[in-house]
């Protein structure tokens, strides 16, 4: 459900029951369950579409990166964007 809201983009109760193959109900139903558990931060139910939520900021962005210095992989934020193995600081491409 989390997946298909935030990666794949649907955004109405009609799309996620024909994606996920389940009926209106269920799908309500699993919405609140994600809500209710902070599953969807960032977004919010309008009726029986799922929108983005103005007033709540999103977490914090990961990126995936190979560090150009020593190979190593490694997840970084925009706080820390330096590889923790060497200190090479990341070459941030994604603004």
């Amino acid at each position: 459900m989390v997946v298909a809201i935030t990666q794949e983009h649907l955004s109405t109760v009609e799309e996620l029951s024909s994606q996920l193959a389940l009926n209106d109900k269920q799908v309500r139903g699993m919405l609140d369950i994600c809500f209710t558990k902070g599953y969807l931060i960032g977004y919010k139910r309008d009726g029986d579409r799922i929108v983005f939520n103005d007033n709540v900021a999103l977490g914090k962005q990961t990126f995936h990166v190979q560090c150009p210095n020593c190979g190593a992989k490694f997840s970084y934020t925009k706080d820390n964007p330096n590889c923790p193995y060497c200190g090479m600081p990341v070459v941030d491409n994604k603004d």
